[in-house]
């Protein structure tokens, strides 16, 4: 991820892209962007790779998941959260919402409990 450290999204600076994920098929990269500001500052991003563009998508989010379902999961004060996400336009659709029985037996994952499939 060499190519986003360094790098300006908006006003902030990237310190550390974190927990970054490859999305459609290589065309675009979820991650989460550590400015800073520390860890209040955290930010879930997107970088489309085909036009570059880098957009965020969640304020105050982190270690960002997206889930074949069509959501993205990610956590926020160790809460786990989810919210519908448009994978052709890279956007965040609908209201996030808290995820209610997440399991406990779980890799560490940003302090944040680690959705797997099954």
């Amino acid at each position: 991820m060499a190519l986003l450290s360094g790098a300006r999204l908006g006003p902030y600076e990237i310190i550390a892209p974190l927990g970054a994920e490859v999305l459609r098929g290589g065309q675009a990269v979820l991650f989460t962007v550590t400015t800073a500001g520390g860890l209040n500052n955290e930010q879930i991003a997107v970088l489309d790779l085909t036009t570059r563009e880098q957009k965020i998508l969640i304020r105050g989010g982190s270690h960002a998941r997206y889930l074949p379902t069509g959501h993205l999961v990610y956590g926020v004060a160790g809460t786990l959260r989810a919210v519908a996400f448009d994978l052709r336009r890279l956007e965040v659709v609908g209201t996030p919402v808290p995820v209610v029985g997440a399991s406990d037996d779980h890799a560490a994952w940003g302090g944040q409990h680690q959705p797997r499939s099954r």
